[in-house]
């Protein structure tokens, strides 16, 4: 849809001014033989009754063979119609569309104070979602978002989004769901949700199973509340990742033990954080710091001390296809970690604060960004305090 169209739309003004242009429009897409078609009753002013309503809808999802998506909106708002049921009965798809990214305009102007999606609209995403189309695929699930986003999420709508993460399905179509359902508030996510993101995990594609790891590494409240069969489920997968031949996937598994610390002992995840600080991959490793910070264990300190200078960057991408036959990349990064040395120096930082009868190591480095200069000089103040703390550090447990 046009961005001018959108801005008209969301203003909510100048209706008839856009009724005008549909019925223009309307009568441009005569026969072939060139004659002007009869004026739709959609945009006749004098067509008030429930059953001119009716036949006005009609007209307007049936003059979307011949006219542009947009004045097929506008002309359904001129009729008195509404977008969601133009979204939910409209065999037009490219009309479908027009009227999804209206609803989503429309939504996104109101206040923070926004209302769920309403029946004819949790319909229309229904049904669009499982549309042959991808173009109507993505703009129903864009669309998606304004119920489950809301503080009571559509149970039908959760569910069909989840029925597009099965196995036959096209990964792209399975990459646009997984990313759509990460979208749900920590809490809200059902036990359909976790399985779907669970299903991921066995995926083929790399990028699948790295994007179900950073959807239920923000899931702990569900996580945490699901059932234990689902939660053993989840820890003997995530376990397997760690291996996996994708650093990428191997990263985000540590990232979901960190987040999620009750998906296994903390001696499990204190091994896993060993053996990744030793990973090829820098973003692997950085993980690692990460994880090894999260165990609270000060032991950790010996190991991390050995990369305090190492100033790989900790970024990997992972290129995946998109819905519309595009190409983008699954970024994985660290917040505020540039290096694998940033991961470990904040690790030994929080770390050191568990020790008792030493003082915390503490970083000059500030909330900027920071040089490798400024690196390797923290690691030098990283090293000297592990020299003087060294003798009060715990073994490795």
């Amino acid at each position: 849809m046009k961005s001018s169209f959108a801005r008209l739309f969301a203003a909510g003004s100048a209706v008839a001014v856009l009724g005008g242009v549909a019925f223009l429009r309307l009568r441009e897409g005569g026969d072939s033989g060139g004659a002007a078609s009869t004026p739709p009753a959609a945009l006749s002013p004098a067509n008030t009754s429930d059953t001119q309503s009716g036949r006005e809808r009609g007209q307007v999802r049936t003059a979307g063979a011949t006219a542009e998506p947009e004045t097929i909106v506008a002309a359904a708002a001129s009729a008195g119609s509404s977008l969601t049921e133009l979204a939910a009965t409209s065999d037009d798809e490219a009309v479908v569309e027009a009227a999804f990214e209206a609803i989503v305009s429309t939504h996104a102007a109101r206040s923070t104070r926004k209302p769920g999606a309403d029946p004819a609209l949790e319909r229309a995403i229904v049904k669009h979602v499982n549309s042959e189309r991808p173009s109507s695929v993505k703009a129903a699930l864009e669309a998606s978002r304004i119920s489950l986003m809301s503080v009571h999420p559509s149970e039908a709508v959760t569910d069909a989004i989840a029925a597009l993460t099965v196995d036959d399905q096209a990964p792209e179509r399975r990459h646009a769901a997984l990313d759509t359902l990460n979208l749900l508030r920590p809490d809200r996510r059902s036990e359909t949700v976790l399985i779907a993101f669970e299903r991921g995990l066995g995926a083929q594609e790399p990028h699948l199973v790295s994007l179900a790891l950073t959807a239920l590494s923000q899931s702990r409240a569900s996580v945490e509340a699901a059932p234990e069969a689902t939660r053993a489920r989840l820890t003997a997968r995530v376990l397997e990742l760690v291996a996996h031949q994708d650093p990428g996937v191997r990263g985000n598994a540590l990232m979901l033990l960190s987040e999620v610390p009750s998906l296994a002992p903390p001696e499990t995840r204190y091994r896993a954080a060993d053996r990744a600080l030793r990973d090829p991959a820098p973003y692997v490793r950085a993980r690692a710091a990460e994880l090894f910070a999260r165990t609270l264990q000060p032991a950790a300190i010996r190991a991390l001390i050995e990369h305090a200078g190492d100033l790989a960057l900790a970024r990997y991408e992972l290129p995946y296809p998109t819905l519309t036959g595009g190409t983008e990349s699954l970024v994985h990064a660290l917040p505020a970690r540039k290096r694998v040395a940033d991961a470990v120096l904040f690790a030994i930082q929080s770390l050191s604060e568990r020790l008792s009868g030493v003082k915390p190591f503490v970083l000059t480095l500030g909330g900027r960004p920071a040089s490798d200069a400024e690196v390797l000089e923290n690691a030098r103040l990283a090293q000297s305090f592990y020299a003087e703390a060294q003798a009060r550090i715990p073994s490795a447990p």
